[in-house]
């Protein structure tokens, strides 16, 4: 991932992060999600938006910045679920991505 984001970065290229279990959650290990921030962290410039699903809920997340107290550096679209999985409102999201 380094590697296309290196590219990516050296084009001038923005770039969208899709997965299924977001980082942070506790489904996903604390190692991986901690070095995820890091390469997320650099290439922030670079990352325009994260999209997840998993959590069967509409949420937005945001990474901060680890030097600058509360300066967020990029965003994590959580999409709510498709269907009344655990009582939840079947929904969907719809998103226009200009670079």
């Amino acid at each position: 991932m380094i590697q296309e984001l290196d590219k990516s970065e050296s084009m001038g290229q923005s770039v969208h992060i899709v997965g299924h279990v977001p980082p942070g959650h506790p489904d996903c290990a604390k190692v991986w999600s901690r070095n995820f921030y890091n390469i997320i962290s650099r290439y922030r410039k670079t990352v325009k938006g994260q999209f997840y699903g998993h959590t069967h809920y509409d949420e937005l997340k945001l990474f901060y910045s680890p030097t600058e107290l509360g300066v967020p550096i990029n965003p994590l679209w959580i999409s709510p679920s498709l269907t009344p999985y655990e009582i939840n409102n079947p929904s969907y999201k719809i998103f226009y991505a200009d670079g």
